[in-house]
């Protein structure tokens, strides 16, 4: 596909800056290349855990019977320590997987962590827990993480609408003015 000529369009990016006591840092962020997340499917890394099922206890902790079946009813189990901690460890994989993948192109960063080929998911798996203790490292607070990304989603979305509505609508009408002219 060639856009303008050219055989890719670059995509967007934006600086930010991060700001400490002993001086700003800028990074910049490129927004998410098309697929990334099946990509993220590939290796297992994409869907985050499910919780356990329980049965569903009444207020005097007896099991609630379904009255057509008379089995219990089963109720997700969200307060389950395994449960909490493998969807917090989910969590920071993803961030640090994403939080990766936008600063991909700023040639200023450099991660220890070297990104597994293939789609090994144990090996993806502890590239991400690499990354996630790079991240701890450096500095970075989960919040600003949390913003990096939130940033990378708001730039693969920096369409100037307005500009492609009216040009289509100029376009459009452009093409009408022209039509009963050239059917004369």
């Amino acid at each position: 596909m060639l856009i303008g000529g050219k055989k890719l369009i670059e995509r967007n990016s934006v600086p930010v800056t991060i700001k400490r006591p002993s001086g700003n840092v800028t990074l910049t962020l490129t927004s998410l290349p098309l697929g990334w997340e099946e990509r993220l499917d590939a290796v297992g890394l994409a869907s985050p855990p499910s919780p356990p099922l329980k049965p569903l206890l009444n207020a005097d902790r007896t099991v609630v019977l379904n009255p057509l079946t008379k089995r219990a009813e089963i109720t997700e189990d969200r307060g389950d320590p395994a449960y909490l901690r493998a969807r917090s460890l989910y969590y920071n994989r993803s961030l640090s997987l994403k939080a990766r993948e936008l600063l991909r192109g700023d040639p200023q960063v450099m991660f220890d962590a070297s990104e597994p080929h293939g789609s090994d998911a144990k090996a993806w798996a502890a590239y991400a827990d690499s990354l996630v203790e790079e991240f701890k490292s450096s500095g970075l607070s989960l919040e600003e993480l949390q913003q990096l990304c939130e940033i990378g989603d708001e730039i693969a979305t920096t369409i100037n609408t307005k500009s492609v509505v009216d040009g289509f609508l100029l376009s459009h009408s452009k093409r009408e003015a022209e039509a009963p002219a050239s059917a004369s």
